[in-house]
């Protein structure tokens, strides 16, 4: 039976250095990987970005060119007690920047509002340039309402416009 001593000098002939194991280095594989991933995917979000970019300005025109027909209606209103006289033709004196045309004609293009006015209620609807049609609607002595949709662009559509922000 080996005593202490033994199993020492067992034990150190073992790990003698010519021996040992190196250990191998790791591999850094995964977070090329994850790091390649991350960047092709920002990329492509940067892409997508920009490739948009004119959608944005589309209907930033379409609903800045309703907000200045109501602005002008509201006017109009002011002077008079009722938007009735805050029609087409009305406004286009008004707003020589705009096109617009009467309730039941739609409006075509960007750049054309059809209104409806009435009394106490005047709403128009005027097309981004994909074709999606922006309403606004106001009531007197109530908030401005919206409405987003496709079809009909006209202001008698407008006034189904139920929603508090497009």
């Amino acid at each position: 039976m080996p005593d202490d001593d033994d199993i020492l000098d067992a034990y150190e002939r073992e790990l003698d250095g010519a021996d040992l194991i190196r250990p191998r280095r790791s591999s850094n594989r995964g977070f090329w990987m994850v790091a390649v991933t991350i960047g092709l995917g920002a990329i492509v979000l940067m892409v997508e970005i920009f490739a948009n970019r004119p959608m944005v300005n589309s209907i930033s025109r379409t609903e800045n060119d309703l907000e200045a027909a109501l602005r002008a209606a509201e006017r109009i209103y002011t002077d008079g007690g009722s938007f009735t006289p805050a029609d087409a033709e009305a406004l286009g004196v008004a707003d020589g920047a705009r096109r617009y045309v009467a309730a039941d004609q739609p409006a075509d293009q960007p750049g054309t509002v059809s209104v409806y006015a009435s009394g106490d209620t005047w709403a128009a609807s005027s097309p981004t340039r994909s074709g999606t049609c922006f309403s606004i609607k106001q009531v007197t002595g109530q908030d401005t309402t919206y409405l987003v949709s496709d079809g009909d662009c006209t202001g008698t559509e407008a006034l189904r416009a139920d929603q508090t922000k497009w």
